[in-house]
């Protein structure tokens, strides 16, 4: 048991060279600009929730102005029939 023991200890720890150092360094910079415009794309200003709330808001826009429409209408009728009844309201 203590041959192979001494096997182990007397065999030399095998350093890490300088092109796995340099590869670890540059995967490790790969995984955190990865890991930047991943964060970019679903919370920047191009992300999918932007676009989102964008649509409610277009939605929003297009109900607004059909609500207005009608109540120019109706504004506008009540302009006309109070027009007719006084004379000197035209111009």
């Amino acid at each position: 048991m203590k041959e192979v023991l001494n096997e182990q200890a007397e065999k030399p720890k095998k350093a890490y060279s300088l092109k796995t150092f340099f590869v670890f360094t540059l995967l490790c910079v790969l995984v955190v600009i990865f890991g930047v415009y991943v964060g970019n794309a679903i919370f920047g200003e191009r992300s999918y929730t932007v676009l989102k709330e964008l649509q409610k808001q277009k939605v929003f826009l297009y109900n607004d102005v059909a609500r207005l429409k009608d109540e120019n209408a109706k504004l506008q009728k009540l302009y006309l029939e109070r027009a007719a009844l006084d004379p000197d309201l035209k111009q």
